[in-house]
């Protein structure tokens, strides 16, 4: 029935509005965290240009900004690009950890990648990203101490740090 038509296109309608809502609400906090390493940029060159450690921690931040966004907008095509298989979760871990290397080392922290043999289907890329972001919020709340990365026969993954965000 018409009506029926009419409810159907006012509920995409709405669902339309909050994607449009969410999305304006993330690229504005977007917005706002990418003037942060920005500026600081800007700062150490001008109070200490030969200071490239902090230079490159402030380009390694807006470069992992500037990879959620684009994550962010896989997430709305993700069916089309999501490969599930059987894939090994340690390999997965480290290259994870590894792109963090820098920044372990610049804030001294330690890394415990325990050696799991666990095989889980997933999609290899979106593991990859999530884990990324796990282990970006540990390095960047975790002061001193040791990240540390974990999977039980169960197949839980833990990454635990000993900074001052969430269990």
């Amino acid at each position: 029935s018409v009506e029926l038509l009419r409810q159907y296109a006012l509920e995409l309608e709405q669902q339309q509005a909050g994607r449009q809502e969410e999305l304006l609400e993330y690229y504005t906090l977007w917005a706002h965290q990418i003037k942060t390493p920005l500026s600081a940029m800007g700062l150490i060159l001008q109070s200490d240009p030969e200071d490239t450690g902090a230079l490159r921690q402030e380009l390694f931040k807006t470069e992992r900004y500037v990879e959620l966004v684009l994550g962010y907008l896989r997430i709305y095509s993700m069916n089309a690009d999501l490969q599930l298989g059987l894939c090994p979760v340690r390999p997965i871990a480290a290259r994870a950890a590894k792109k963090f290397a820098a920044q372990f080392i610049y804030k001294g922290l330690r890394l415990e990648l325990d050696n799991f043999e666990n095989r889980v289907v997933t999609d290899e890329k979106w593991l990859l990203f999530v884990l990324e972001q796990v282990i970006s919020n540990a390095v960047k709340y975790t002061s001193t101490g040791t990240i540390s990365i974990t999977m039980d026969e169960s197949n839980v993954l833990a990454v635990r740090d000993q900074g001052v965000g969430i269990d």
